[in-house]
C-alpha cells in the first residue's frame, strides 16, 4: 500500500459525492485507511493516509479535528465540491489590483447584493484599501468584473469603461459561486469543535492557519487620541526641529514645524491633544498634520484567547480569504492583544503606529461583514529569520489587500 491508493481512495470518494449532487464531503482519516486496508493494524500507513489527505485540501476546505501530534485515526477533513468561483480567482489572480477587486465583488454577493456596478466595487475596494488611488482605476475594476463573468455574471449595461458598468449574477448560481461554508460550529460526534482551519499549498509546502476567533470588547471608538495629553504643542514641534532626530530619524512634521510653529504660536503651551480637539473643533484640517494617515478613524477593542504565548505567521481571514499577513517574533498576545486590539493615545500621532491604527479600524469596520477571525501558524522554537522567510514565502504568492507595504 502506497500514496496512489490513499489519492485514489480519496478521488472515488469525491467522485461519488459529486454524482450525489453533495456540496461537501468529511473524510476522516481511519475511515479512509480502513477502506484502503492494513488499519487497524501494526503495519499501517497513517502517516501517509493524513499526509494525502492534507495535499488534496484546496481554498476553502477546512479541517474539522486535527490529531494532537498532527497525525492519527481522528484527522478529519471537510473538502467543499461545489468550489468557490470568485474566492479562488481572488487567490489566484496576479497582481495587486484583481484580488482586492474580485474580493470586493465577493463581499457584495455574501451579503446577497446581485446587481453590481464599477461604482460600487470602487467605493468598497476603498474600504478594503484605501491606499490606492481607486477612483482612477475605473478601467481595472471594469476588467475584473468581466473576469466574473466566468463564475456566472452577465453584464447588463454597456460594455465599456465607466462607473455605470454593471453586472448582475442569478440568484440561483451564487450559492455555487461564492459562499463559502458556514463553519462556526461543526458537528462532530455528537460535539462541537470551534477549532478551524485555513490552509495553503505553495511550492507543495503545505502550511496550515488555525483560525481562531476574534473577541470584541468596545466598537466605534473615536478620538482615541484625545488621552495624549501629556505633553504641550511646543514641546511636539521642538522635537521636531531637534537637530538630532532631524539626523538619526527624521521627525514627520520636520518641513513643516517652523511654519506651524509661528502659526500657532499663541497655542505653543495647549497640550497637544487639546490643540488638536480645537484645530478639529474649529474644522481647521491641520489637527490632522499631527496624526497618522489613519489616527482619526473609528476604532475598537479586542483580543484573542488562544496561542498566546507562541509565535510565528499570523494572518486576518474574512470570509476565508486572506486580508492581511504579518509575522510576530515574540508572542501572539503582544502582537495581536496588545498592539492591533487596543489603540492608545500615542498610537494615533503623526509618528505613532499607523500599522496598528490601520488594522484595528479595519477589524472595527468589518466585524460584522462576514466571518472575520486570525489565523495562527505556529513557528514557536523557530528563529526569527526562518520566521521572516515564511512570510515571505506567502507574500511572494499572495497579495493581501490590508497589508500597506504592498499599495
Amino acid at each position: 500500500m502506497n500514496r496512489t491508493d490513499f489519492e485514489n481512495m480519496i478521488e472515488q470518494l469525491f467522485s461519488d459525492a459529486r454524482q450525489k449532487g453533495l456540496d461537501y464531503i468529511e473524510i476522516n482519516s481511519g475511515d479512509l485507511h480502513e477502506k484502503v486496508g492494513g488499519y487497524p493494524g501494526k503495519d499501517h500507513r497513517m502517516p501517509i493516509c493524513c499526509d494525502v489527505m492534507r495535499k488534496k485540501m484546496k481554498v476553502g476546505d477546512i479541517i474539522v479535528n486535527s490529531p494532537p501530534k498532527g497525525n492519527g485515526a481522528s484527522l478529519t477533513i471537510k473538502y467543499k465540491m461545489k468550489k468557490s468561483c470568485l474566492s479562488e480567482m481572488a487567490l489566484s489572480a496576479v497582481g495587486i489590483l484583481q484580488p482586492q477587486i474580485l474580493t470586493a465583488i465577493n463581499l457584495f454577493l455574501n451579503e446577497e447584493i446581485y446587481e453590481i456596478t464599477a461604482n460600487m466595487v470602487r467605493d468598497k475596494c476603498i474600504s478594503i484599501n484605501s491606499s490606492i488611488n481607486w477612483p482612477g482605476r475605473i478601467p481595472a475594476i471594469c476588467n475584473g468584473m468581466r473576469n466574473s463573468l466566468k463564475c456566472g455574471a452577465k453584464i447588463i449595461s454597456e460594455d465599456r469603461d465607466f462607473g455605470n458598468f454593471t453586472i448582475l449574477f442569478e440568484v440561483s448560481s451564487t450559492s455555487d459561486i461564492l459562499k463559502p461554508i458556514n463553519s462556526s460550529k461543526i458537528s462532530l460526534n455528537n460535539k462541537f469543535t470551534t477549532m478551524q482551519s485555513l490552509s495553503l499549498n505553495i511550492n507543495k509546502e503545505y502550511i496550515e492557519f488555525k483560525l481562531i476567533p476574534i473577541k470584541i470588547i468596545e466598537q466605534n471608538l473615536e478620538n482615541i487620541w484625545k488621552g495624549n495629553n501629556k505633553k504641550t504643542l511646543r514641546y511636539y514641534i521642538d522635537k521636531a526641529l531637534d537637530e538630532k532626530n532631524i539626523r538619526n530619524n527624521p521627525h514627520p512634521l520636520k518641513k513643516k514645524a517652523s511654519s506651524l510653529k509661528v502659526k500657532y504660536e499663541n497655542l505653543l503651551d495647549f497640550k497637544l491633544s487639546d490643540f488638536i480637539n480645537h484645530l478639529k473643533t474649529n474644522n481647521n484640517l491641520d489637527y490632522l498634520l499631527f496624526l497618522n494617515k489613519y489616527g482619526d478613524n473609528k476604532f475598537c477593542r479586542y483580543r484573542v484567547s488562544d496561542f498566546l504565548t507562541d509565535n510565528g505567521i499570523y494572518c486576518y481571514t474574512l470570509n476565508n480569504m486572506i486580508m492581511y499577513l504579518g509575522r510576530c517574533v515574540k508572542t501572539f498576545n503582544e502582537r495581536i492583544n496588545v498592539d492591533y486590539g487596543k489603540i492608545t493615545p500615542y498610537n494615533c500621532l503623526i509618528d505613532g503606529q499607523a500599522t496598528d491604527c490601520h488594522i484595528n479600524s479595519l477589524v472595527n469596520e468589518f466585524y460584522f461583514n462576514g466571518e472575520l477571525k486570525i489565523g495562527i501558524y505556529k513557528m514557536t522554537g523557530s528563529s526569527s529569520d526562518e520566521i521572516k522567510q515564511k512570510e515571505k514565502l506567502i507574500l511572494n504568492h499572495f497579495s493581501p489587500p490590508w497589508n500597506i507595504q504592498q499599495k
